[in-house]
C-alpha cells in the first residue's frame, strides 16, 4: 500500500525527447517515474544529453573514492555541485559497482555505516537516476525543496512492478548483471531508475535526497546522475498499484529504491 500519494506517472511518456511544456501547468503530484530495461546502468541523459534537451548533467559513480565510512562526501568529487553528510563506500562484488568494477554507494548500518544519508545538491535540480542494485522492497527516497518533503519512495512499488507488469523480464532483471558477479545474488533485482521532476512545470525542483531503510542492511546503488533541465523521458513508466488505483487517485507512480536485506554483507 502505498504511504504518500505525491507522484503521478504518465503512461504514454516513452523513450526519446518530448517538447518542453510551459510552467503554468498545475500538477499536485510533481514527478514522474520510470526503469530502464533490464542491464542498463547508466543514465541515459548522462549518456546522450542533447537528445534529451538535458543541461548540467553530472554523474558521480564514485570510483575515485577508497571503500570506507565518510562523514562527508561531495558529489562527483566536487563540492559546488553538492555533497552527501556521510556515506558508505564498498568496492564492487555481488551486491553493487557498475560495470563490475570500481566503487558504488550503500547505506548499511551492519557494516558500520549510516541509517541514512542525506545529499544536498548547491542548486535547484530537476532530474535524478540511479542504478538500483541488489534492490529488494525495503528501501526509501524522500526528495525536498529547502526543507519542504515533495515526495516519498519506497521500493517495493519497483519490485511489485517488475513482478506483476514486467513478468516476461523479470529473470532478466534478477542477478547481477557484469561479467564479473554474473547472476550471482539471483534472487533481487538490479535495474536503472529515473526520476524526473513534472516534464509539465520547470518550477517543480528539489535540492535535497534522503537515502534510508526502513530496517535491515542494505541500499546499493551507482551511477548517481542529476540535471538542471531536461525536455525529453527516457525508460518505461512504473505504474500505481491496484490499491492506489481502486481509490480513484489515478494513474500515480510511487517508487523508492534500492536494497535491503537480513544478511550481513562485508566491505570487498
Amino acid at each position: 500500500m502505498f504511504r504518500t500519494t505525491h507522484f503521478h506517472i504518465v503512461r504514454g511518456i516513452l523513450f526519446g525527447a518530448v517538447t518542453c511544456l510551459a510552467a503554468s501547468h498545475v500538477n499536485a503530484d510533481p514527478f514522474v517515474v520510470t526503469i530502464e530495461k533490464p542491464g542498463v546502468q547508466q543514465s541515459s541523459l548522462f549518456l546522450d544529453p542533447s537528445k534529451f534537451h538535458a543541461t548540467g548533467v553530472y554523474q558521480d559513480d564514485f570510483n575515485s573514492n577508497s571503500a570506507g565510512i565518510y562523514n562527508h562526501l561531495s558529489f562527483d568529487g566536487s563540492s559546488k555541485l553538492g555533497s552527501y553528510d556521510q556515506a558508505l563506500i564498498q568496492n564492487a562484488n555481488l551486491f553493487g559497482g557498475a560495470g563490475g568494477t570500481g566503487s558504488f554507494f550503500d547505506v548499511n548500518t551492519n557494516l558500520g555505516g549510516p541509517s541514512s544519508t542525506t545529499l544536498t545538491l548547491k542548486q535547484p535540480e530537476r532530474y535524478f537516476g540511479l542504478w538500483w542494485s541488489a534492490g529488494d522492497p525495503n528501501n526509501v527516497l524522500k526528495f525536498y525543496s529547502g526543507n519542504t518533503l515533495i515526495a516519498t519512495f519506497h521500493s517495493s512499488d519497483v519490485t511489485n512492478f517488475i513482478k506483476s507488469e514486467q513478468p516476461a523480464l523479470q529473470n532478466q532483471y534478477k542477478g547481477n548483471p557484469n561479467s564479473q558477479f554474473l547472476g550471482q545474488d539471483g534472487s533481487e533485482y538490479f535495474a536503472y531508475l529515473n526520476f524526473f521532476a513534472d516534464p509539465k512545470n520547470s518550477n517543480v525542483t528539489f535540492n535535497k535526497i534522503v537515502f534510508s531503510n526502513s530496517g535491515g542492511s542494505g541500499f546499493e546503488s551507482d551511477n548517481h546522475t542529476i540535471a538542471a533541465t531536461y525536455c525529453g523521458i527516457s525508460g518505461t513508466p512504473v505504474p500505481e498499484p491496484s490499491t492506489v488505483a481502486m481509490m480513484g487517485v489515478g494513474a500515480v507512480a510511487l517508487i523508492g529504491m534500492m536494497a535491503i536485506r537480513s544478511r550481513r554483507r562485508a566491505l570487498v
